[in-house]
């Protein structure tokens, strides 16, 4: 009876009837209203039973969500599907999940369309289903999917997945704002290493590079008045950015270390009070959601009026949206950014070693993470940090400043942990006096 319409045809012509074959049953205009009431508890349960259908695939959907995994049937490219305890899940493809790595990766150099990324991506070896090349609106899809990070959108709403992510919070962050310029990359013949990267002080034009017997010569465009001159080697402009990436550096190795150290155990400690407040969460959106089932189960035996079931109610959705959005920040948003300021540190600190190392896109992979504007002044470089390296590039600057240089001449034993200290004092009288004195400052914590 599937596409049956209420104002039946057979009403409207005599000449026309409906044969329902199963129920032995013939539908004219002129049929009795006992027939037509017949269809019509036909066509009532046959809505109900597509109704109901539809509800248990909601619930399925709705308790898969819950565990962590994406509805979505069909993996996406870098994951296939496989079957865990009844269920399909995306696990990560060996064989295809690099491409995506590598996708991200050229993009976020900033020189790459999506058309010319499909070509890129094809040369490397990046195949359709069909064997042919990845279009440019595909590459577009696939770099705006927040599924590669370990999450998954699903009805609007982004969840935390329990799938393997393949690329970095931060990449893709970097990627959306890349696919959000205004104007497209320029290609040029020469891949020079600083071209589009470097402004004029004065103008604000880009500095255009050239190359004279081998050497790369960068200078103003003068595309505006301008009155800069000075043409500077590519070699010099190299060397003032290795300089300003050795100023993030903290010069005391002993200090950075002790940095290092304490950022590693209070991330490890935020984990930790992560988790139980995760684990609470979760325990409060459980209690929160069988209080819903109680109410309903109040209304369906009359033990609350409909003014007051609605009520309550709709302030428990609200009390539940708050819960889970709170849950999602703390399981996706918050543990990132700490992961990130941990990473910030440790590339801050390593910048210069490891730029030195780099291919020519990822020096300017790494450059644009670090700095928001680069200038040339008459071949003096000047820059600007990004908002993640500003606060620490001026923390760092006061550190080195400071007499805290001093602290690597001192003897180890100046800085000796509270064990070894107490064993020294328990040879002492004043033991039992140090003790009375750690009580007291133990029990008034301020």
């Amino acid at each position: 009876m599937r596409g049956l319409k209420l104002e039946n045809p057979y009403n409207q012509d005599e000449g026309r009837q409906l044969h329902l074959v199963k129920d032995s049953l013939i539908l004219h205009k002129h049929s009795r209203s006992q027939e037509k009431l017949n269809l019509d508890m036909r066509v009532v349960f046959a809505k109900n039973y597509v109704d109901n259908l539809s509800e248990e695939v909601k619930k399925g959907q709705k308790a898969k969500i819950e565990n962590g995994w994406c509805p979505q049937g069909n993996a996406p490219l870098g994951y296939k599907s496989e079957r865990m305890d009844g269920k399909s899940i995306h696990v990560v493809d060996r064989d295809t999940s690099h491409y995506i790595v590598k996708m991200f990766e050229l993009f976020q150099t900033g020189e790459y369309s999506v058309n010319k990324l499909s070509d890129k991506m094809y040369e490397i070896g990046l195949r359709s289903k069909n064997g042919n090349k990845v279009k440019g609106n595909d590459i577009h899809r696939h770099l705006t999917k927040v599924f590669y990070t370990g999450c998954f959108k699903w009805n609007g709403h982004v969840y935390q997945g329990n799938h393997e992510p393949l690329v970095s919070e931060s990449l893709f962050q970097d990627v959306q704002k890349l696919l959000k310029r205004k104007r497209p990359p320029k290609y040029r013949k020469h891949d020079f290493l600083f071209k589009s990267m470097i402004a004029c002080k004065e103008c604000e034009s880009s500095i255009t590079w050239e190359t004279h017997k081998g050497i790369n010569y960068g200078h103003c465009t003068h595309y505006k008045p301008c009155t800069q001159k000075t043409w500077v080697k590519d070699g010099n402009v190299e060397e003032q950015v290795k300089h300003a990436l050795k100023l993030l550096q903290i010069k005391n190795e002993r200090l950075r270390a002790w940095i290092y150290r304490g950022l590693c155990e209070k991330h490890k400690l935020d984990e930790q009070f992560n988790t139980k407040l995760v684990e609470n969460l979760k325990q409060s959106i459980s209690k929160l959601k069988n209080r819903m089932n109680t109410l309903i189960d109040m209304r369906a035996d009359g033990e609350v009026t409909k003014e007051k079931y609605l009520e309550k109610q709709q302030e428990a959705k609200k009390e539940l949206n708050v819960l889970e959005e709170k849950l999602l920040k703390f399981t996706k948003g918050d543990d990132k950014q700490k992961e990130l300021k941990l990473k910030i540190f440790q590339t801050s600190q390593d910048a210069k070693k490891k730029y030195t190392k780099l291919s020519p896109e990822k020096k300017r992979s790494l450059l644009n993470d670090i700095y928001e504007t680069i200038t040339l002044d008459e071949g003096h470089l000047e820059h600007t940090h990004t908002e993640r390296y500003s606060l620490l590039q001026k923390a760092i600057t006061i550190t080195n400043r400071s007499k805290l240089y001093k602290l690597e001449e001192l003897p180890n034993t100046i800085f000796e942990p509270e064990e070894k200290f107490i064993q020294k004092l328990q040879n002492n009288h004043l033991y039992d006096d140090y003790l009375t004195v750690r009580r007291r400052r133990d029990s008034n914590s301020r």
